[in-house]
């Protein structure tokens, strides 16, 4: 008998505690799924979004390089400062008296004080060429170009500040292998200014 009621006794509270777990456990699902339908109530509201489009910059060539005449008698370069100083090494000798110019771009940005990097195109150079015009076969490279503007450079790379248009001053190397033609040599150069 006492087995009995020991046994009835343990029986009755696991059934005691189920019922309790059981309704704490409903309590429990019941407010969580109050405070989900509290937080699908949030609310809206909006945000302002603004883009502005600068006016393309425009480059125009106003002087030449022109590295004037020269002869040589063995491999050497042809220098035109920002300044337009001409200057040589090696078996290149300038012919005194030729023309000879540093190259002057006109750089107009469209935003006013505008901070615009100035430097060669980096896809198409370091190096340019130079070809002969009557054969057309006949090349010579120019490269270490320098930019100056306003007092800054001369520079691989020079920033100005675009309030209107500005000229930047153009300097070069043109590199004599000592085994090139007489003749007119031309070509062109790319420069790149991107706003900053």
């Amino acid at each position: 008998m006492h087995i009995c009621r020991l046994t009835y006794s343990i029986d009755r509270g696991i059934t005691m505690k189920n019922k309790k777990m059981i309704a704490l456990g409903t309590a429990l699902v019941t407010l969580s799924g109050l405070a989900a339908a509290t937080r699908a109530k949030g609310a809206a509201g909006t945000g302002t979004m603004s883009a502005v489009i600068l006016q393309a910059i425009a480059i125009t060539n106003l002087t030449n390089l022109n590295f004037g005449e020269f002869t040589y008698t063995a491999a050497g370069t042809l220098t035109i400062s920002t300044a337009g100083a001409r200057g040589s090494t090696g078996g290149v000798n300038p012919r005194a008296g030729s023309a000879v110019s540093q190259g002057v771009l006109d750089i107009t940005a469209g935003a006013a004080g505008a901070s615009t990097r100035i430097r060669i195109d980096p896809t198409a150079g370091p190096s340019f060429t130079v070809k002969e015009t009557v054969g057309g076969v006949a090349t010579m490279n120019v490269k270490s170009f320098t930019f100056a503007w306003n007092g800054a450079g001369p520079a691989a790379t020079v920033t100005a500040n675009m309030d209107v248009a500005q000229n930047i001053n153009v300097g070069a190397a043109l590199q004599v292998a000592g085994t090139e033609i007489a003749g007119k040599y031309v070509g062109t150069y790319v420069v790149e200014a991107s706003y900053q």
